[in-house]
């Protein structure tokens, strides 16, 4: 004779609640699905891939931190990026991003910024022993490399939309220009 399901279901039913070994065996699986179920990981926001390059007077911009803000009532979330030896950024949302996936489509305004430590900061000559030379701290103050009207969301020119999809190409290389021979200091 051929079992069902809801025969064998009602088997398992009858066993569960007339032998405690199986009974035990069933609540630990119950509660191991529930915990699978129930922790879940927040995949966190729907994000486009968003790819780009900081040129700053012609030379690729490296360890420049990318920002995208978006502009008031666009859909998108905060977003930055850090900028390689080529000048090329890959985003990543603030919120529950994974690294390098991308941001919200939306309306952002783009600000750039990278700021160093004065010339002043020496590198102390090696003592020998092999081990790397320390710093000594510069005694001026550190200064922006890009031009300050990139680097606050009020007086940033630089935009980008991103939409659905990959976002890379022409729209997203900013090709900065420095005003003058010397950096911004920061202002504290």
């Amino acid at each position: 004779m051929r079992c069902t399901i809801s025969q064998t279901v009602c088997r398992a039913a009858d066993r569960v609640f007339t032998h405690q070994p199986c009974h035990r065996l069933i609540l630990a699986i119950v509660a191991g699905l529930s915990l699978v179920v129930g922790c879940g990981r927040n995949a966190g926001p729907v994000v486009q891939f968003v790819e780009g390059k900081v040129i700053l007077d012609g030379q690729p911009l490296e360890g420049a931190t990318v920002g995208l803000s978006p502009v008031k009532g666009s859909t998108g979330l905060p977003a930055y990026a850090r900028t390689d030896g080529q000048g090329i950024f890959r985003v990543t949302s603030t919120r529950g991003g994974r690294r390098d996936a991308g941001a919200a489509a939306g309306d952002y305004v783009v600000t750039i910024s990278k700021i160093v430590a004065d010339d002043g900061d020496v590198m102390v000559e090696e003592d020998g022993s092999g081990k790397k030379p320390a710093r000594r701290p510069s005694t001026k103050p550190p200064r922006e490399v890009v031009p300050e009207v990139y680097a606050e969301v009020d007086s940033s020119p630089l935009r980008a939309t991103i939409t659905s999809g990959a976002n890379t190409g022409p729209a997203f290389v900013f090709d900065l220009k420095a005003p003058g021979p010397k950096a911004t200091p920061v202002k504290r």
